[in-house]
């Protein structure tokens, strides 16, 4: 969700998948509270339950374009160094505080946890076109490239590649080992 405003004009947007599916005029509507953060309480439940999934929380002090939405919404990461980023909360492991209360670690500096009240906590595994996680630079090196094709195809052929062509793949001939019994 993302709320915004300049002067009395004030609106509150809802996406799902990084694509914006509802909007609403909050005009005059007091936005601040002394109640704990909450998510999945829904106004009317009465704190019943409520059924949903809920990973990788962010909120920053600023609103963020429809465009940052779209192009970050899959993300599993954050920019710990972003300082609008207010706090981040992957979401993947549930921790327990010394009183045994269960919460998600906040992974800002401001460290404000994300307590968990009577939650169903449910193990699973879910395979999602809608998470999209860094490849870091080590998996680039380790998986070959386009720019490699032209290069492996020429030592695969057995063909010595001139200094001056300036090829800037890599090889990717594997590097056997006789076993001797």
């Amino acid at each position: 969700m993302v709320v915004q405003g300049t002067g009395t004009t004030r609106t509150a947007t809802v996406y799902t998948d990084g694509v914006k599916n509802a909007s609403t005029n909050i005009a005059g509507r007091i936005l601040t509270t002394t109640a704990p953060f909450q998510i999945g309480w829904r106004d009317g439940s009465n704190g019943g339950d409520i059924q949903l999934t809920v990973t990788d929380v962010r909120i920053w002090d600023r609103a963020l374009s429809d465009g940052e939405i779209s192009n970050n919404f899959c993300r599993t990461d954050a920019d710990l160094s972003d300082p609008n980023l207010l706090g981040f909360w992957p979401s993947t492991t549930v921790e327990y505080d010394a009183q045994g209360n269960p919460f998600f670690r906040d992974m800002t500096a401001g460290a404000n946890h994300l307590f968990l009240k009577n939650p169903s906590i449910v193990s699973f595994s879910e395979a999602s076109a809608n998470a999209c996680p860094l490849v870091d630079d080590v998996a680039y090196k380790t998986v070959p490239q386009s720019v490699d094709v032209a290069m492996q195809i020429y030592l695969w052929m057995g063909y010595a590649i001139p200094q001056g062509w300036g090829l800037d793949g890599q090889s990717w001939i594997p590097k056997y080992i006789d076993v001797v019994e």
